[in-house]
């Protein structure tokens, strides 16, 4: 089951406006936020040759992980260790809020 991302996607628009820092963070958070959960989400369907036939291998545990994935993806974006929206946000002239080591490093 697909989950339907419009709102992550939908930021996208926020980035058209480059007046405002924290639209631009917004947005590279949920770049980085759709990008966490497409890469989980790949990883679950490497490993689903090897669930196959099991206990759990039925679509609603297939929901709830791509929910839970979706969760973890949000979680981890927002938490600023990942480190891809900070350089987006670098890359396209912002200035970055987490205070990270990118920060550090320049």
């Amino acid at each position: 089951m697909n989950i339907d991302s419009s709102s992550l996607i939908a930021s996208v628009d926020l980035m058209g406006n480059k007046n405002n820092p924290k639209d631009l963070r917004e947005a590279a958070e949920a770049f980085e936020s759709l990008f966490i959960n497409m890469m989980l989400k790949s990883a679950r369907e490497a490993n689903a040759v090897l669930a196959k036939n099991s206990l759990l291998d039925s679509s609603q545990m297939d929901m709830y992980q791509s929910l839970f994935d979706s969760q973890i993806a949000q979680e981890m974006s927002h938490s600023g260790k990942f480190g891809l929206a900070d350089m987006l946000v670098k890359q396209l002239g912002g200035t970055s809020e987490t205070g990270s080591l990118l920060d550090t490093e320049s």
